[in-house]
Order: C-alpha cells, then sequence, then structure tokens
C-alpha cells in the first residue's frame, strides 16, 4: 500500500496517509509488551499468583488446579505439538481503560507459551463498560460450549456469542450498548468452571 500510494501521490502524501497505520502498529506493539510485562509479575510465583497494578489496567490470574487439560506446545517456527502432560486451567484477567489496546492479543499469546494453551481470558472496559470471555487456543471445545451455557444460563440475555463456534462471549460492544453490564468476575469465572464436570 505505501508503495502504490507513493507511486500515484508522491512520497509527501504517501507518508502522510501511511503514518497513521504506523502509529497504530507501533502502539499495539507497545501495549502487547507492557501487557505482557505485567502478567509475568502476576506470574512471577505459580504457587501464588498476585495481581499488579498499573496507571491503566489491574491484570491478575488465576490457577484452576482442579480442572486440568491436554494443550499444546507452541513452536517458533510455526504450528503445535502435544504437550506431554496435562496442564491447570489458567484465568487471565484485565480491566482496562482505553489507553490499553487490545490486551487479550497479549494475555492470549501468554497462555499459548506459558500455559500450553489451556486458560480463559477475561476482560473488561472500564471506560465503555464492557466485559468480553475469550477461550484460551488449546482449551477443549465440550468445555468451552459447557462453559458458554452455564454463563448465558447465570445471567440470562447479558452475554452475546456472535456464532455457535466463536471463540468469545461479549457483555456489550458497540453493537450491543444496550446490555446490562455483567456482576461476572474472575473469581465467579473460577466458580463456574470447578462447576463443569
Amino acid at each position: 500500500m505505501a508503495v502504490a500510494a507513493q507511486e500515484a501521490w508522491g512520497s509527501e502524501l504517501a507518508y502522510f496517509l501511511m503514518v497513521h497505520f504506523w502509529e497504530s502498529e507501533v502502539l499495539k506493539n507497545l501495549h502487547f509488551e507492557k501487557v505482557t510485562g505485567l502478567l509475568t509479575k502476576c506470574f512471577e510465583d505459580r504457587q501464588q499468583t498476585r495481581v499488579v497494578y498499573s496507571h491503566d489496567c489491574s491484570m491478575g490470574g488465576l490457577i484452576l488446579r482442579d480442572k486440568s487439560f491436554k494443550g499444546k506446545k507452541f513452536l517458533r517456527q510455526g504450528g503445535a505439538v502435544d504437550a506431554k502432560y496435562p496442564s491447570s486451567l489458567w484465568i487471565l484477567s484485565c480491566r482496562h481503560n482505553n489507553f490499553v489496546l487490545q490486551p487479550n492479543k497479549a494475555m492470549g499469546s501468554f497462555i499459548r507459551k506459558e500455559n500450553f494453551g489451556i486458560g480463559l481470558v477475561f476482560c473488561e472496559n472500564t471506560k465503555e463498560a464492557t466485559k468480553v470471555l475469550f477461550k484460551g487456543s488449546y482449551l477443549p471445545e465440550t468445555f468451552w460450549d459447557a462453559l458458554v451455557s452455564r454463563i448465558q444460563r447465570a445471567e440470562p440475555d447479558l452475554w452475546y456469542r456472535p456464532q455457535p463456534t466463536a471463540p468469545f462471549i461479549v457483555n456489550g460492544n458497540a453493537a450491543h450498548q444496550y446490555m446490562e453490564l455483567s456482576a461476572l468476575t474472575p473469581a465467579r469465572l473460577a466458580r463456574l468452571c470447578r462447576e463443569i464436570r
């Protein structure tokens, strides 16, 4: 796109057009690294995770040792292979404002690299008053479907799943601002996970 813009309109206009794309990509990368750093602090002691606070967000994690699944080991060159042992279910949570861009991307990556993709990502945007729950990349579909059903039964009409196979559910977004704010918290989510057999 940059080359085409330069050919069509010249260097100055191409720069003016492309600087917005570059700036957003740089910001996304900076926020990705910031969130990853906060998560690393949360999980320094895997026996006792902690909540870490920054100016724009709070980050925490829970490890459910009584819920485990066999995930996949992430390979640097791409792809994944089956993990040797089952991994405990991790619940990563983030309360953030609009100054943290897409924390779920870094959180999902952290689960893939550190826990073989076995986990849930719970984000609450305090500015927009929305919540979203993402499935870890290798969390079994049967467990995810049962959890989504359990959440939707507990809070009817508050959580929206855009497709039956979607790896996330939302409680309010730009298209669904009419929804009331869910009472779901990481601790309640952990309790619901433990109820699923």
